[in-house]
């Protein structure tokens, strides 16, 4: 279970707006290690026709579908597999690899695929691949929660199949258009395939090569089965620069193209700069302060909510993102179904003494620590530390690089851990976040009226029912402070003005297929 949880607990650390720290750019040696092993010639230059540089600050740790789910990965891994349905840039449900889709009953789906779709090794998609990729979602242990409704995928023939739910599924399509990516059958069947070095999807890129610490390269996949979906850019190249202000200066001097994690505190200057486009939009995850229910302190109701009610979230803003964010107070992001502030502590450093005075916690046992990761974090972090003393509370910061971070978080070996999760339905955040043993359960949570609220909403088709159990789930554990809302981060993207027909949506689901140069 420990090993389980260390892989998944950057789930929802890893989304959004990150930072870095460094100041250079390293290229690769002539020791450089590759995970393809061959030779190929890479373009290099920035700005040409058939190229486009991506400048990104974390390097995926796998490509196989179904081994995580960190957000670094699936924003790679969506450019090499294809999911049945996707989410529009207005989150509608679109046939994608499915030609249609409809539900037959409760609880079957039945899917059409599209004719002629072909793997990038040109063998030909079929209803077996489906069926043998959404079972190695379910039966995968970082991602299986993912397809946690699946009975049976029934095949009819090759382009034909059911999928059955073991209930009414309120979440069937979200999860087949986020998580279920498919792959050859083949591939999955053979245990001891290396993802790594030679990926097989149907998406609009194939790997060329992965050097490791540097880069990834793609080339355009030229037998793309949809016309109006096929890259534009020939080539693509997937830099992984985690210094934030490096990854700046890179963009501005033309080295990168598109910047995927743009440093907070330069977004004015690229602003400014009539060469570079910024684009902001609301981005559906909270960064939140996450109590540990098991550590001493954090195991008292009036601590936890007076640590709420003591943090200006205006002035953690305005530091960590320069502004670029919204503060929240919930545990759950805005604007989604069922969002709810009921129950939450606003700023208010009165009734936070007053919290504590009622906590009866000593003076001597007030100091706690924080685990975090991600510059920008760190920031609002450091403004709290600073709010906390208002109430007697001396708040430590940890931060820590990537792997330290995740065993000690998945060891519950810390009072607070910051964290974040990108998803377009607060049930599905709730089911991995706040379920008796779920695997980024931070909190340590074990409460059978949380665990009934879920899987009552999970089998609700019904909107207006949905929302209003949602939204009861949302108020207790507001009013029980299990994590407290800092800010909602946004979807922020930098890019040279000669490129154009940028998509994405609230859950960040970027479509650089459809980037082109305008002339």
């Amino acid at each position: 279970m420990k090993r389980i949880m260390v892989l998944m607990l950057a789930l929802i650390m890893l989304a959004g707006l990150t930072v870095g720290c460094n100041t250079t750019t390293n290229t690769p040696d002539a020791g450089q290690t590759s995970m393809t092993g061959q030779s190929q010639n890479e373009p290099e230059l920035s700005g040409a026709k058939d190229t486009l540089i991506v400048g990104i600050s974390s390097e995926p740790t796998s490509l196989n579908p179904v081994e995580t789910s960190l957000v670094y990965n699936d924003a790679v891994l969506r450019l090499i597999y294809d999911n049945l349905i996707r989410l529009d840039d207005e989150m509608n449900y679109v046939p994608h690899l499915a030609e249609s889709y409809e539900a037959i009953s409760d609880t079957e789906w039945k899917f059409v695929l599209r004719e002629s779709i072909r793997f990038s090794d040109g063998t030909p998609l079929t209803s077996e691949d489906v069926k043998a990729s959404i079972e190695a979602c379910n039966a995968s242990a970082a991602l299986s929660s993912f397809a946690a409704w699946l009975d049976e995928v029934r095949i009819e023939d090759d382009r034909t199949f059911v999928i059955v739910t073991k209930t009414p599924s309120s979440r069937i399509l979200l999860d087949l258009a986020q998580y279920s990516y498919i792959a050859p059958k083949k591939l999955l069947d053979d245990t001891e395939y290396r993802f790594n070095e030679k990926p097989i999807g149907s998406g609009p890129y194939t790997l060329v090569e992965w050097k490791l610490g540097d880069r990834l390269i793609f080339k355009a996949n030229e037998d793309y089965f949809l016309k109006e979906d096929k890259a534009k850019i020939p080539n693509l190249i997937w830099r992984i620069m985690p210094e934030g202000i490096a990854r700046t200066i890179a963009i501005q001097e033309g080295e990168v193209d598109f910047l995927y994690d743009v440093q907070a505190s330069d977004l004015p200057k690229l602003k400014d700069d009539q060469n570079i486009e910024v684009f902001s939009t609301p981005y559906s995850s909270p960064f939140y302060l996450c109590f540990n229910l098991k550590r001493p302190g954090m195991d008292n109701l009036y601590v936890r909510k007076a640590i709420a009610a003591a943090i200006n979230r205006d002035n953690a803003v305005l530091l960590a993102t320069n502004g670029y964010a919204t503060p929240i107070i919930s545990c759950a992001a805005s604007g989604l179904l069922g969002s709810s502030d009921d129950g939450a502590e606003a700023y208010n450093v009165e009734k936070a003494k007053e919290y504590m005075a009622m906590s009866g916690l000593p003076e001597d046992q007030r100091t706690f620590t924080v685990l975090t990761k991600e510059e920008p974090f760190k920031i609002a972090l450091e403004s709290i530390q600073s709010d906390l003393l208002e109430i007697g509370v001396t708040l430590k910061i940890d931060m820590l690089d990537t792997a330290t971070y995740t065993a000690r978080g998945a060891d519950g070996d810390s009072d607070m851990i910051t964290g974040k999760s990108g998803v377009a339905d607060i049930l599905v955040y709730a089911n991995s976040a706040f379920r008796t043993g779920a695997f980024v359960n931070f909190n340590f949570l074990a409460d059978d009226y949380v665990d009934d609220l879920i899987d009552k909403g999970s089998q609700i088709l019904d909107s207006a029912k949905r929302e209003a159990i949602i939204k009861e789930l949302v108020t207790y554990c507001n009013e029980n402070c299990f994590r407290t809302g800092i800010y909602q981060l946004s979807t922020t993207r930098a890019y040279n003005v000669k490129l154009k027909g940028f998509e994405t949506n609230i859950v960040s689901l970027d479509r650089y297929n459809k980037l082109y140069w305008a002339e």
